[in-house]
């Protein structure tokens, strides 16, 4: 088993890791459709758990507002991924979703991080294609939270 998860475990992301490590026949990675079709059959998937980032963070309201802050650097990140995916670098690609996937998990962005979850289990077996359209769903579910986290440091 190649998986991680950072700490705390997040119970739901554990769930998923067994069912998709219980879904791998012959040694094969999850295939994307499969992998697609866990997300689908979720319930709706929300950009931002602000409650479960609090929780985790004892309701510490001047972090959460620094977290904030910090989390406008995904701009940046996703720049740096539109740059490597104009050579099409998948090692650079996946350096850098890995880095997103990470953080995001642990912030309770919950769209970004199941999206940099999928083009880095599949990096090796997605299409130039499916590659960008994956950045490109990646770009739209940041372009979703950036207005989320910029309410929530004006509300601060």
């Amino acid at each position: 088993m190649d998986e991680f998860l950072t700490k705390p475990v997040q119970s739901e992301i554990l769930v998923e890791l067994i069912e998709k490590l219980l879904l791998q026949t012959d040694s094969k990675k999850i295939t994307i459709k499969q992998s697609e079709q866990l997300i689908n059959d979720k319930k709706e998937i929300t950009a931002f758990d602000k409650k479960e980032l609090l929780t985790l963070i004892s309701h510490d309201l001047e972090l959460f507002n620094i977290l904030m802050h910090a989390s406008l650097d995904y701009e940046r990140q996703i720049n740096q991924l539109k740059i490597a995916t104009t050579t099409l670098d998948k090692i650079e690609i996946k350096s850098i979703v890995h880095g997103i996937k990470g953080s995001a998990q642990t912030m309770f962005f919950n769209k970004i991080h199941l999206i940099c979850r999928k083009i880095e289990e599949n990096i090796n077996h997605l299409s130039d294609e499916e590659l960008l359209k994956s950045i490109k769903d990646l770009e739209f579910a940041w372009n979703e939270l950036k207005p989320i986290i910029e309410k929530e440091i004006l509300n601060s």
